[in-house]
């Protein structure tokens, strides 16, 4: 968790402030200021709508997975994993066990459905970044840099 975590952060930081920069860099001298708010904002709506998303593609796909392993769950099993941990908590030994097998396997499929969502979001960003952004030098002669230097902010 540790070093999928540091590389995340990593990863994360070039890309805003690179991104950042970027924007900032070709705004016009007298809108630098509403356009880094303007990406500012939008990079954090952007983060909380994908948390939002994939929290949604998480929790269906173990709704379903929990109520079709285990017919007749109801209530804060099917909502959760912990609410399964604290249903089997009330239940004899077998049926417990076999609630929490269930909960984990449909949580952890959960998991995996939402980050090879996040993946082929990823991977088409990718891929579509350098299309969009084919002219972003267009109002530069060739090879030349703009006017001042990119600014760097988060």
């Amino acid at each position: 968790m540790a070093t999928g975590s540091v590389l995340m952060g990593l990863g994360v930081t070039v890309t805003l402030s690179t991104t950042t920069s970027l924007v900032v860099t070709m705004a016009p001298p007298e809108r630098v200021g509403a356009v880094s708010g303007l990406s500012e904002t939008g990079q954090k709506l952007g983060a909380a709508c994908g948390v939002a998303l994939l929290g949604t593609i998480g929790a269906s796909v173990y709704r379903a997975l929990i109520l079709e392993s285990t017919p007749g769950t109801a209530g804060a099993a099917a909502q959760s994993l912990s609410g399964a941990v604290r249903e089997a908590g009330r239940l004899s030994e077998e049926p417990a066990a076999a609630l929490l097998a269930a909960a984990r396997d449909a949580f952890a499929s959960g998991m995996r459905t939402a980050m090879v969502a996040a993946a082929i979001v990823i991977a088409a960003l990718a891929l579509a970044v350098p299309v969009f952004l084919r002219n972003a030098h267009r109002d530069h002669p060739a090879g030349a840099a703009p006017d001042r230097e990119p600014v760097i902010t988060g």
